[in-house]
């Protein structure tokens, strides 16, 4: 009988080191409490989860799978979406440079000068609208993206040649709409834009994502 007790102990500590094993970890790294969906394959479904100020929380992938998604929304400036990792690191907080809440791997610690605690008050407010907004591609090569006004009601594709700067105006007097850009077997990240404002289409080496970032 001694032997079955040894042999269910090991049973359960294998399974416990898996189950811990299949798990992705976030650090809400901000000064307020903030909301998110995941997504685990298995599931089929976003989940809601709420995580509080400077609290770590791990989320379990179902058994075999390796990759779940994370997707959190910031007012009027739409919302992030990526793969994440099991066994990976994640911070959530303000990104200065976008403008958005967003999630960085812990292992790129370099980008983490970007995200800060809390959003400035009001920054959207102090740029005069003019009905249209600037989309800059930083990179060498011809990237593919989408845009979104209300009025419309549906994406459109663009294209931007590389180091290439356009000008896309909003129609029926619309004054902002969307941005949304993939990279393949990674996701894509969707921004609200703005009239009058300009953004840059870069590689984001810390996360393997093309994004968008706002051009001061």
């Amino acid at each position: 009988m001694r032997w079955l007790r040894m042999l269910f102990l090991l049973l359960a500590m294998l399974g416990a080191a898996a189950h811990a094993g299949n798990a992705w970890t976030v650090t809400n790294i901000s000064n307020q409490q903030l909301n998110f969906e995941t997504f685990d394959p298995a599931r089929g479904s976003w989940k809601a989860q709420s995580i509080r100020p400077n609290q770590r929380m791990s989320y379990t992938v179902s058994q075999g799978g390796m990759v779940a998604k994370f997707h959190i929304e910031t007012p009027n400036r739409g919302y992030v979406e990526y793969n994440v990792n099991v066994d990976e690191e994640y911070t959530l907080g303000w990104s200065q440079s976008k403008g958005v809440w967003d999630l960085l791997r812990v292992a790129n610690a370099a980008p983490n000068r970007n995200m800060t605690n809390a959003p400035p008050p009001d920054r959207y407010a102090q740029r005069g609208p003019s009905g249209s907004y600037e989309i800059h591609n930083t990179s060498n090569r011809k990237i593919s993206f989408d845009t979104y006004v209300e009025s419309r009601g549906t994406w459109k594709t663009q294209s931007l040649y590389p180091n290439a700067s356009e000008s896309l105006t909003f129609s029926d007097g619309e004054q902002s709409g969307k941005i949304r850009i993939t990279t393949e077997q990674r996701g894509y990240v969707v921004y609200d834009v703005r009239a009058g404002w300009k953004y840059n289409i870069v590689w984001d080496d810390s996360k393997g994502v093309w994004d968008v970032r706002t051009r001061k």
